[in-house]
């Protein structure tokens, strides 16, 4: 699946889905898991620090989560 524009919560989940639930990263990143719904949604952004620990637990990089992959 091919994401054609920048859209963080659509990153996180595509990263996400195969690996962990909402609740399993919320507790691996240490925030709750409506953080990450908002995350998701993109309603919310992570901290430098919360996408770091993000790319690292989801085996990806920041420039795949921030969209930069293309430039």
């Amino acid at each position: 699946d091919e994401i054609e524009e920048y859209d963080f919560g659509l990153r996180l989940k595509d990263s996400k889905s195969k690996k962990l639930s909402q609740t399993e990263l919320a507790k691996k990143i240490g925030v709750t898991k409506s953080t990450i719904y908002r995350y998701e949604s993109n309603t919310l952004s992570p901290s430098l620090d919360k996408a770091i620990l993000l790319a690292q637990i989801l085996d990806t990089t920041l420039d795949y989560l921030a969209g930069l992959d293309k430039i």
